[in-house]
């Protein structure tokens, strides 16, 4: 696994400086000069901070979750793992292939059974997925209360809201409530088979017993689910803040809404294009976004740059590293 991420590190370097380049070329440097020598780089420490208190709130997670489901690692080794897992499947996403790889590499050499160690990702995953969606909802909703836009573009944007809310609390719903739970997995199980021609009610059962025993476990501990919670949703509340301070840092006043909205349009749009961590899709979508909204295109692309390279290219170094560490140990 190490050998694969190193084979991929020249690839995700040249793709960042790819993208530098390209956005130098498209503006000009007489156009980003100015842009750069008016940075306050005194705030690159703040976005390091909070890219940082992102990435031990998904550690810390991620470990509650592995000892919620009876792996007897120990903590430091869990939340190093977790800071691994989560750098490698942000920058390499593969539907969380690749950090699930790399658990099963670093846990399976403690005895831990491959099948516990899915099982607990795969419950954390949809966690963090499920804890993101309610932002999305949130981000218009900032963004209707922070800006004007024309009648019938506010009604669209009120009628998305109301549907994306509704999907939250249908994703919620189907995490706790367990009748319901089975209901859905049911239909989609019979779906899939009939469009597919496969009979995938093995997995759906799979992925209900994996919810229920996650649930279960959680559920025996005090305080716990609560604690995962908010562990969940400060590790997306510090992600935004990441991008948030790279925008102060190039003078830029946006409201909460904008750095939202682009936020969500950028990581999905990333995640759409399938290109590992959504180079240059990411960071175009959240730069058009943001202009859309407003803001300047030079302060808007080298703040999304910025965020990429605090938030995905210098925790994925950091991954290496400790992959190696955690390798040996």
């Amino acid at each position: 696994m190490l050998s694969r991420l190193r084979a991929s590190l020249p690839r995700i370097v040249f793709a960042v400086m790819l993208t530098a380049i390209a956005t130098a070329v498209a503006l000009d440097w007489n156009r980003l000069k100015p842009a750069l020598h008016a940075a306050n780089w005194n705030l690159l420490p703040l976005c390091l901070l909070s890219a940082f208190l992102s990435y031990a709130c998904g550690s810390g997670s991620y470990t509650l979750v592995n000892r919620a489901f009876g792996l007897r690692a120990a903590r430091a080794r869990l939340f190093l793992t977790g800071f691994i897992n989560m750098a490698v499947n942000n920058l390499l996403p593969l539907a969380g292939v690749a950090g699930y790889s790399t658990s099963a590499v670093l846990l399976g050499k403690g005895g831990i059974p491959q099948r516990d160690i899915l099982a607990a990702s795969l419950f954390n995953s949809y966690l963090y997925v499920v804890s993101g969606v309610t932002f999305v909802p949130l981000s218009l909703a900032a963004l209707l209360l922070t800006h004007r836009f024309a009648d019938r573009t506010r009604i669209a944007l009120l009628a998305l809201a109301g549907i994306l809310v509704l999907l939250a609390v249908l994703a919620f719903l189907l995490v706790f409530r367990a009748r319901l739970r089975t209901r859905a997995l049911g239909w989609l199980g019979r779906v899939a088979s009939r469009l597919a021609r496969r009979d995938f009610s093995p997995a759906f059962a799979r992925f209900e017993s994996t919810l229920d025993a996650g649930l279960n476990l959680l559920g025996r501990r005090p305080g716990q689910p609560a604690l995962l919670l908010l562990l969940l949703v400060l590790d997306w509340l510090f992600t935004i803040a990441t991008l948030f301070a790279a925008f102060r840092a190039f003078g830029v006043a946006v409201s909460p809404g904008v750095v939202l909205t682009g936020f969500f349009v950028g990581i999905s749009a990333g995640a759409l294009s399938m290109i590992p961590g959504g180079v240059g899709v990411q960071d175009a979508s959240m730069a058009g976004i943001f202009v859309l909204l407003g803001v300047a295109l030079e302060p808007a692309l080298l703040a999304t740059i910025l965020f990429r390279a605090c938030y995905y290219f210098l925790p994925f170094l950091a991954a290496l590293l400790g992959f190696g560490l955690a390798g040996k140990g």
